[in-house]
């Protein structure tokens, strides 16, 4: 496993919880915001995670009615491996 910084595995416990979803609403770039806190998340975290193959989004919605961003078995258990 790839090391990872302490922001990218704060965002692998907050997508965890549940309540992340990826929205496009008028700007060029797509935001990502934890609904439980009514955070942003750095959208740089969110593509280089999604990269590594550790979240996906459901992208059976559109960017306008957001779509949930999820972990992966394979983030899941780099955010157990963390803990």
């Amino acid at each position: 496993m790839a090391r990872r910084s302490p922001a990218q595995l704060a965002v692998l416990a907050i997508v965890a919880n549940g309540n992340v979803k990826v929205y496009r609403a008028g700007s060029k770039n797509p935001r990502v915001i934890d609904h439980t806190t009514g955070a942003r998340i750095n959208l740089n975290t969110h593509r280089a995670l999604q990269s590594a193959g550790l979240v996906e989004r459901d992208r059976s919605t559109s960017l306008y009615q957001g779509q949930a961003v999820n972990l992966t078995d394979a983030g899941r258990a780099e955010l157990d491996a963390a803990r």
